[in-house]
């Protein structure tokens, strides 16, 4: 008798330690991961772990805004069969579709760029690359063409942890929530973000 209370004591003792990992956001023998962690924690997916490293928010400089827009167009040159100018057209793109103009933009818009790193813990590549991640918010948001400073890679092996980063336009007059949603082999999980 005494024997069967010491076991579900032990069991007792060793299932809530692991719920408490479970909660902390660790991985955790019965109880899996988190859905949603905050921006203090390490998502684990999978054999996947990634960590928010730094949130920046940048209001446009009109002036220097314009001036890169309109520095773009005068270098754009040729046309496609239709007579369009694709190079313009492509430069143009960085201040629609709402507003008629880069200046309107640049004093309508702010850049969010949320930086993290990612690591596999196993031995088996991950299939994980830019496709795998979105910055979701509660407002539209646009990214035409403007690429973050991080390289990916489409097959991750097991090493060093890499770096990405994910850059959106938003309204100046949104201040959030924004989640960093991660895909990955038909799950989805995500990091809180607070601005």
């Amino acid at each position: 008798m005494i024997g069967i209370f010491l076991l579900i004591v032990v069991v007792g003792i060793v299932v809530g330690l692991d719920y408490r990992n479970y909660k902390n956001g660790s991985r955790s023998h019965f109880f899996g991961t988190l859905d949603s962690y905050t921006r203090k924690q390490t998502l684990h997916l999978y054999d996947l772990d990634l960590k928010v490293t730094a949130v920046k928010v940048t209001p446009y400089d009109v002036t220097d805004f314009v001036a890169k827009t309109q520095t773009c167009i005068n270098k754009a040159i040729g046309q496609d069969s239709f007579g369009f100018n694709l190079n313009k057209d492509l430069c143009e793109t960085n201040f629609k579709p709402e507003s008629g103009s880069a200046s309107e933009f640049a004093q309508n818009y702010k850049k969010i760029e949320v930086d993290f790193s990612y690591n596999n813990i196993s031995n088996q590549p991950i299939n994980f690359d830019t496709r795998n991640y979105d910055l979701i918010s509660n407002t539209q948001k646009y990214n035409y063409f403007r690429e973050c400073n991080y390289q990916w890679s489409e097959t991750l092996i097991k090493g060093s942890p890499q770096t990405s980063c994910v850059r959106e336009d938003v309204s100046k007059e949104y201040s959030g929530p924004f989640n960093l949603e991660i895909k990955l082999y038909g799950k989805t999980k995500q990091i809180v973000i607070e601005q």
